[in-house]
């Protein structure tokens, strides 16, 4: 899967030199134009990469004779985390554009946020801390799904 997701994120970073082309051009119009079409190029990819993760998983799990136990948490870890690929993908372009924008400080700053927010998150889902529910492993899953989806959330609202 992080094949996969390091690919896509490659294909959406090169919203960089077409924003940067625009910026030296001094055509700033077309820099939302270019944004939005990145933004759903990157829904796109996120849904297809979310269905193969999603559906193929499981999958490819059961033909590696695993134990049964392992193979439970591993497959409830990627239904979970392949929750969070369309959010972090989608961060991707919006991190892209601050970063063309040379807003890279609050790019940085956006990155560092999803620390804490990934460690609370997995900490409380993992072991049923402040109330969540004991998930074990696929707590890490979902935890990190989650923080994947308050990080697109507060680089929406900036």
């Amino acid at each position: 899967m992080e094949s996969f997701f390091l690919f896509l994120t490659g294909i959406v970073s090169a919203l960089v030199p077409i924003v940067g082309h625009h910026l030296g051009k001094g055509d700033e119009k077309k820099i939302a134009s270019d944004f939005y079409q990145f933004i759903y190029l990157s829904l796109g990819l996120s849904i297809v990469l979310f269905i193969l993760v999603f559906f193929g998983a499981p999958l490819i799990l059961d033909s590696l004779s695993l134990e049964n136990q392992v193979a439970v948490v591993a497959k409830h870890y990627l239904m979970y985390l392949s929750l969070g690929i369309i959010p972090l993908l989608l961060f991707s372009v919006v991190r892209s554009l601050l970063d063309a924008l040379g807003l890279t400080r609050l790019s940085m700053y956006l990155m560092l946020l999803l620390l804490p927010l990934n460690a609370g998150f997995n900490y409380a889902l993992i072991y049923g801390a402040f109330g969540f529910p004991e998930m074990g492993g696929a707590g890490a899953g979902l935890g990190t799904s989650v923080a994947y989806w308050v990080l697109l959330f507060i680089s929406v609202l900036i």
